[in-house]
């Protein structure tokens, strides 16, 4: 069916086609390639010809979700909910499936197994419900799993998920790290940033000769546990610096977070400094 009507259309607006046109598309398509139609319109105000195109598509296209594994966290992992799977903990673990299909999910679960020996899983079944083309969707609580005792050795342990939904199946595997029993994170306290509260009588922001500095000093702890009751000590070997203040105290500092010292380091400059130089402070924390 090539010929279609249309009601009128004004100026500057667009309209519908009364009915549909109809074509047949050939059996043996292998590649999906675009196809041009031209449409010559007239009306009783004259004749225009215009191109436009169709994407065609291989025979017997199937629409279906693609479900693997995503991602996973541990909520917690262990009384100690140090982020770590350890010997002896109780870890309660979701996990995320992402679909990479071209037609949503429903009707999501999944079974997770593991061949380890020291693992043993308590809650093996999940939900997920709707997972969206492209989309991430968490399961609606946590696969919970026991560690054996005894771990000596950080070692990765292979999961598998066997999952289901209304539109197919789907296996899929990821790793776990397991690490010894009591693993214990530590943190990790480095120097990140220094200014000057004041420099000198005339507080310009400069360390300059014959001048008495006071100067907080702020720390990072990039590790993986919390810094308790911590102290630094600053020292330098330049001759014409004399520590007045040389220890402070933090509070205490989160892992991946940084603090500014309680009050301030504090340093006398000898006069006499002809020229503009660069001092290196040692800290100990």
């Amino acid at each position: 069916d090539a010929s279609e009507n249309y009601p009128h259309i004004e100026a500057g607006y667009d309209e519908w086609s009364n009915y549909n046109y109809n074509f047949d598309i050939a059996p043996g398509i292998t590649q999906t390639r675009t196809v041009e139609f031209n449409i010559e319109m007239t009306s009783n105000q004259g004749t225009w010809t215009d191109v436009f195109t169709i994407e065609i598509h291989p025979d017997n296209i199937v629409y279906m979700p693609e479900l693997a594994y995503a991602a996973h966290n541990f909520d917690p992992a262990g009384e100690d909910d140090d982020n770590l799977p350890e010997g002896g903990e109780t870890i309660r673990m979701p996990v995320s499936l992402f679909n990479s299909g071209n037609q949503m999910a429903t009707g999501t679960e999944a079974i997770l197994s593991t061949q380890d020996p020291d693992i043993t899983i308590t809650d093996n079944s999940e939900n997920y419900g709707e997972v969206n083309i492209n989309g991430e969707e968490w399961c609606d609580y946590d696969y919970n799993f026991d560690i054996a005792t005894g771990i000596t050795q950080e070692r990765d342990v292979e999961f598998t998920l066997d999952i289901t939904s209304n539109e197919g199946t789907w296996t899929d595997t990821f790793i776990v790290t397991i690490y010894p029993d009591n693993a214990s994170p530590m943190p990790v306290l480095e120097y990140q940033a220094h200014n000057f509260f004041e420099a000198g009588a005339d507080d310009d922001d400069l360390a300059e000769g014959g001048e008495s500095i006071r100067m907080p000093i702020e720390l990072l702890n990039s590790g993986e546990a919390r810094a308790t009751v911590v102290s630094a000590v600053i020292s330098t070997n330049d001759p014409a610096i004399t520590l007045t203040d040389a220890s402070e105290n933090y509070p205490h500092i989160e892992a991946g977070y940084d603090e500014w010292s309680n009050y301030n380091y504090n340093f006398d400059i000898a006069p006499g400094i002809t020229q503009t130089r660069t001092v290196e402070f040692n800290i100990e924390m």
